[in-house]
C-alpha cells in the first residue's frame, strides 16, 4: 500500500517570519524576566537584611571568643609569672 506523498504547507514559513517569532519570544522573555524581579525584590531586600544581621552575629561572636582566649592567655601568663 502507497502513501501519497507529503503536502507541502500553504503558508510557508520564511526567514524573516522566524527571526520575527524570535524577536518576539526574547521580548516575552525579557518582560517575564523584569516581572519576576519586581514581584521578588523585597524578599530580596528583606534576605540581604538577615544576611547583614547574621555576619554582624558572626563578628560578635568572633569578638566574644577573641575576648575569651585573650584573657585565659593573660591568666595563664599571669600564674606562670607568679609562680617562679
Amino acid at each position: 500500500m502507497a502513501y501519497p506523498p507529503p503536502t507541502p504547507p500553504t503558508d510557508a514559513i520564511t526567514w524573516r517570519d522566524l527571526e520575527l517569532h524570535r524577536q518576539q519570544e526574547q521580548i516575552a522573555l525579557y518582560e517575564l524576566e523584569q516581572r519576576l524581579m519586581r514581584h521578588w525584590e523585597p524578599y530580596e531586600r528583606r534576605i540581604d537584611s538577615l544576611e547583614s544581621v547574621i555576619d554582624q552575629q558572626r563578628g560578635a561572636k568572633a569578638l566574644v571568643y577573641f575576648l575569651i582566649g585573650s584573657n585565659l592567655l593573660a591568666i595563664v601568663g599571669f600564674m606562670l609569672s607568679a609562680s617562679k
